[in-house]
């Protein structure tokens, strides 16, 4: 008997409890299936390397891994060099320190790293600089201080946000002279500068604390919210040049504000008003094309979205930390794609992740946060698969 194809859900089994097909969805054979219940074989996985051999009960924390030219670059800390660079290709042998930066206190905590083509640039303190960024190409003659921003002393540059941008590298820092603004990098000296002083004199555009994700890349842009002034918060965009560093459009404060996420050549945020409360807004760069995507859930509560992600070209995100949605920028393609709400448990779905033909995510299940999986299909623009809903 020949079997038929059928788009599957792969949920947990409590799941399959609680969340039905509507009709219309069920008409176009689409069906939930369990999971089988499995274990994992236990095994005693041993670490590629035991960096730091001095304290048996103290790891070398590993942080910030990457990967250029076959390499992975993390930073890590052990007793005998502090916390430097490091690089391995996978073996015992092949997992060095890629330079001993700050040899006085053994504490370069290289963070923050980004790569663009054969290079990495991260953020690090060589004991005399200040935190400052620097670069390498996996050798030591290749690992470099990229520009001492800040004059040596007791300020520091502290670069953050480091985001790739074509062949550029954009950051926020501070000079000492200006706030933390928004510069650009080249891996030269000179090719090392103040974009755009937005906010005049020492006020910063940027908070110091700001995460990487304070900059989003669409469309050959950055994207980025100024830091709340007295009466508004600017959304700006920059192409990495003086010129191109430009003001897409003011927007009153909000204490509901998502960071920004790029898909194709649009950023998605969510943004608070009086009238609508927390929802979905989209940019194309242009102030007319800064809008509201959808109103939701009308009224002054909102959708409250959270959680943004870009899956392959789709913008997935929560609503009301129960339900899935996903939208290509318009009203009507933005449409809800699983109603996750088990009884009275907030899912609150998150870390959206493709691989192969599945979406994963984790939600909570009761009183447990778990591993689920939608197919992939269900999130492509061109499928018209109607909203699951629950019983």
């Amino acid at each position: 008997m020949k079997k038929s194809h059928r788009p599957s859900l792969a949920l947990s089994r409590c799941a399959t409890q609680r969340i039905r097909l509507s009709p219309a969805a069920r008409r176009l054979r689409l069906s939930f299936e369990p999971l089988e219940d499995r274990r994992l074989l236990a095994i005693d996985l041993p670490p590629l390397i035991d960096l730091n051999t001095t304290h048996s009960r103290v790891g070398s924390s590993p942080t910030d891994l990457t990967e250029v030219g076959g390499f992975v670059y993390f930073t890590a800390a052990t007793s005998s060099t502090g916390s430097e660079l490091w690089k391995t290709d996978g073996t015992v042998a092949g997992t060095v320190i890629v330079k001993p930066i700050n040899a006085t206190s053994g504490n370069t905590s290289g963070s923050n790293s980004v790569t663009i083509g054969n290079t990495v640039f991260f953020v690090t303190d060589d004991g005399v600089n200040g935190s400052e960024l620097w670069k390498t190409d996996g050798t030591l003659n290749g690992t470099s201080l990229v520009k001492a921003i800040a004059p040596p002393g007791d300020f520091s540059a502290t670069p953050g946000n480091l985001t790739a941008l074509g062949n550029k590298l954009l950051f926020t820092a501070g000079d000492g002279v200006n706030g933390r603004e928004l510069w650009v990098s080249d891996g030269t000296d000179a090719g090392t500068f103040l974009l755009s002083n937005i906010t005049p004199g020492t006020g910063s555009t940027f908070d110091s604390n700001a995460s990487r994700d304070s900059l989003a890349t669409a469309g050959g842009f950055a994207y980025f919210f100024t830091k709340p002034a007295t009466s508004y918060e600017d959304l700006w965009r920059s192409d990495g040049t003086v010129a191109g560093t430009t003001l897409v459009k003011d927007f009153t404060p909000s204490s509901f504000r998502t960071r920004l996420t790029g898909v194709g050549n649009r950023v998605f945020f969510t943004d608070s008003t009086p009238s609508t409360g927390p929802e979905i807004w989209t940019s194309d760069g242009t102030d007319a094309g800064t809008t509201l995507v959808k109103d939701i859930n009308p009224g002054i509560y909102g959708a409250e979205p959270t959680q943004l992600a870009n899956v392959n070209g789709t913008l997935i995100f929560d609503v009301q930390l129960a339900e899935i949605w996903r939208s290509d920028g318009t009203e009507a393609g933005t449409i809800m794609v699983a109603d996750m709400q088990l009884g009275l448990t907030e899912a609150n779905p998150r870390e959206f992740t493709v691989a192969d033909s599945l979406v994963f995510f984790t939600a909570n299940s009761g009183d447990n946060r778990e591993l689920w999986a939608l197919p992939l299909a269900l999130f492509l623009p061109h499928k018209n698969y109607l909203p699951l809903v629950s019983s």
